[in-house]
């Protein structure tokens, strides 16, 4: 049986989450370089899914440091694997 495994996002995770951001928002997708950065910038809060060795979904996020505040700034799941849970 397939086992969901959530990670923190990796360099070799970076093009996976790219294809699958430009196919869920066509119109409106991040750049490559954004989720480079992020990956730098915000470790703690870039995480993939993965079934097995295929990248299904991700997560990317940041919080404010001198408050308590935090943002999602993108969530995907690959189509064939929405509606199960894996966004949540």
């Amino acid at each position: 049986s397939d086992s969901l495994s959530i990670r923190l996002a990796e360099p070799g995770d970076l093009q996976g989450v790219h294809a699958l951001e430009e196919q869920l928002f066509p119109h409106g997708s991040y750049p490559y370089f954004f989720f480079r950065q992020a990956l730098d910038a915000f470790p703690r809060f870039f995480l993939v899914a993965a079934l097995q060795n295929d990248l299904v979904g991700y997560a990317l996020g940041t919080v404010q440091v001198d408050d308590d505040h935090g943002w999602i700034l993108s969530v995907g799941v690959a189509p064939g694997h929405q509606g199960q849970g894996i966004g949540r």
